[in-house]
């Protein structure tokens, strides 16, 4: 090792290492920017590269496995609910990650006193347990949705007081009001929010597996396309419809959206929310649906009864989540305000995962549907708390006219009067001091189906 050397192999070994990083980084960037023409070679080369970013993820999880890379570290001097909730009647369904007992719990919370009615903490590893886990989409189920990183998402109150979630990205779940489980639905993987329409059906984003759009051959196996599809599911579990939304825009000629890129993109759709229409109006119909399409940057207005786009909506917004119904013209749109990623591959399919809470300012957008155009909300009391979500999140307008936002990645709730001032907020940190994340929480007003759910969870007499 310490044998002298010629200065002139030095110097030549210097160049040759400079022209294979050079050359390595054309590998690279073939790779990320879809201009592949070394095929394996070049997806090796991401592999390499890719190498110390994988084993600080697994280093972290191993860690702290309630803990996402995207979870921020902001508000040290903030826990739990700080402010005050003046309005009466209104309650928050919690979806958190508890850091003191590295589970993910739901809890039923009075807004105005912030006590907790109802704690759901279900059995996660009895559930996983009742899963065919040799189906190709269950595979890795024990290591990425164990116990302790199972994370329950935009959990629904049932009318019988039970819980109704998913881990975004697992089976769709009911439990009753003592964590004892109704049924499971493993037909395909349920992601994203879950809505319930007047007839106490559920709406779900799903992802088809096999694939609907086989003929088209866009993959052989899970994970090569995400064939995302609205998902109607009934109280007892049973899909009542299903249709991929990629197919929906192939039957509207829409294909290019789909298969934009050079080399496919693997997740083209992105669908993160679907919004029911309960009543009739100028713009739509009972039936309709509202379609967030993040991976499109566009809300679609879809009428299943005719297999019809109404109305495709795109503009300043992008990488959105949670659209919501706020008149009979209007419609709320919860800008992420993303556009710059960072590049994470799962198995062929090329996807885009931007990890980082700190970026991107959200916005408040309605879209009126009369003048088609948009207009900002809440903008200033968003600013001044530094209000940002790279992914997820969520927010409401409430009857009154304040706002509920979800910061999903860094773990706070906060509550706008209808001026704009920051009235309540919350962060969820466990005693570690560290903030963990949340799973698409709602605001509840008290009416009589809520009422009653209530009366039912506290009759029950649950014991282990």
């Amino acid at each position: 090792m310490f044998k002298k050397i010629e200065i002139w192999i030095l110097y030549l070994a210097i160049l040759c290492s400079i022209l294979f990083a050079i050359f390595f980084g054309v590998l690279v960037r073939q790779e990320l920017v879809g201009t592949v023409k070394l095929g394996p070679i070049s997806k090796f080369a991401v592999f390499l590269a890719e190498i110390p970013m994988n084993i600080k993820k697994i280093l972290h999880v191993a860690k702290d496995p309630g803990v996402d890379l995207g979870v921020g570290k902001r508000f040290k001097d903030k826990d739990g609910f700080v402010g005050s909730f003046k309005q009466k009647n209104y309650f928050l369904l919690l979806s958190r990650y508890d850091g003191n007992i590295s589970e993910s719990v739901v809890e039923l919370i009075n807004l105005e006193d912030q006590k907790v009615i109802q704690r759901w903490n279900p059995d996660i590893k009895y559930i996983n347990s009742l899963i065919d886990q040799k189906r190709e989409e269950y595979l890795l189920l024990e290591r990425d949705l164990h116990e302790n990183r199972f994370k329950i998402h935009s959990p629904l109150i049932t009318s019988d007081g039970g819980l109704l979630f998913h881990a975004n990205g697992s089976a769709l779940i009911k439990i009753d009001a003592c964590n004892k489980l109704k049924w499971i639905n493993d037909i395909d993987h349920f992601h994203h929010s879950n809505e319930v329409d007047s007839n106490e059906n559920y709406w779900v984003p799903s992802r088809i597996f096999p694939y609907s759009l086989d003929e088209k051959k866009v993959g052989n196996k899970y994970g090569d396309f995400f064939d995302d599809a609205i998902t109607k599911v009934s109280k007892e579990g049973k899909i009542l419809y299903q249709k991929s939304v990629s197919q929906i825009l192939l039957d509207n000629k829409l294909e290019h959206l789909v298969f934009s890129n050079y080399v496919f993109h693997g997740d083209p759709i992105h669908l993160n929310d679907i919004q029911p229409v309960e009543q009739n109006g100028k713009y739509w119909k009972k039936g309709d649906l509202f379609l967030s399409l993040r991976s499109q940057n566009m809300i679609i207005l879809y009428r299943p009864s005719t297999n019809k786009i109404i109305s495709s909506i795109t503009g300043p917004f992008s990488n959105q989540h949670d659209v919501d119904i706020i008149s009979d013209k209007e419609i709320s749109i919860f800008n992420n305000n993303i556009y710059f990623y960072k590049g994470e591959r799962i198995n062929n399919a090329r996807i885009h995962f931007l990890g980082d809470p700190d970026i991107g300012n959200i916005e408040i957008l309605i879209y009126n549907f009369e003048t088609k155009k948009f207009n900002k909300k809440f903008s200033k009391g968003i600013n001044e708390n530094n209000v940002r979500t790279s992914v997820a999140g969520l927010s409401e307008i409430l009857d009154d006219g304040s706002l509920f936002i979800e910061e999903t990645q860094s773990g706070r709730l906060l509550f706008f009067d209808k001026n704009g001032e920051l009235t309540l907020e919350y962060v969820n940190k466990a005693k570690n001091g560290t903030n963990y994340g949340l799973g698409f929480s709602r605001v509840l007003k008290m009416n009589n189906k809520l009422r009653n759910q209530i009366k039912l969870i506290k009759s029950k007499s649950c014991t282990n």
